[in-house]
């Protein structure tokens, strides 16, 4: 049995032409489905196109209003309703979140996005930082972050609770 994992979103083709570790992981990855030869080809076929679409939506740089984000939204739902429909001899094989390429660094990292069933279990809570980031460039991929605060506690709530100082002061 595998560890649980998140589910990559690495199928759009405008992520392929700058991250050649994503280009290697779907051509493997189509590679390997169609290998072991358990659905046809021609569903396979359509199953890439679907995805890519979907990885399209997640890789999407114009975002013009909150109506960009629907896409994306119901592909992660609907993942979610998938992991409630696995059999229990299979809960290794349920997804704890999704991973997709970052927009913002123009590719060249990623985001990890998890659901929030049971968050507890799946990350062990370190340090928080409170950060201001200015300047973006969209076209570069670069970005300024100033670190204001540094975590002092949680409270019985859960909250962050800030230190007091500017971090680094």
């Amino acid at each position: 049995m595998r560890a649980r994992s998140n589910a990559p979103l690495y199928y759009s083709e405008n992520v392929i032409k700058v991250r050649k570790d994503i280009e290697a992981y779907k051509t493997g990855n189509k590679k390997q489905q169609r290998e072991w030869n358990k659905v046809s080809h021609a569903t396979l076929d359509v199953s890439d196109l679907i995805l890519e679409f979907f990885c399209d939506e997640f890789s999407k740089s114009n975002i013009e209003s909150e109506n960009d984000y629907k896409f994306s939204v119901s592909y992660t739902r609907r993942l979610q309703q998938a992991n409630k429909a696995i059999a229990p001899q299979f809960e290794s094989e349920k997804f704890n979140g999704i991973v997709y390429p970052s927009v913002a660094l123009k590719f060249a990292g990623d985001n990890v996005a998890l659901f929030d069933e049971n968050l507890y279990n799946k990350i062990k809570f370190k340090t928080a930082y409170e950060v201001v980031s200015t300047h973006f460039d969209f076209n570069v991929g670069t970005l300024n972050s100033f670190f204001l605060h540094e975590i002092e506690s949680l409270d019985a709530d859960g909250n962050l609770v800030w230190n007091k100082n500017i971090y680094g002061h």
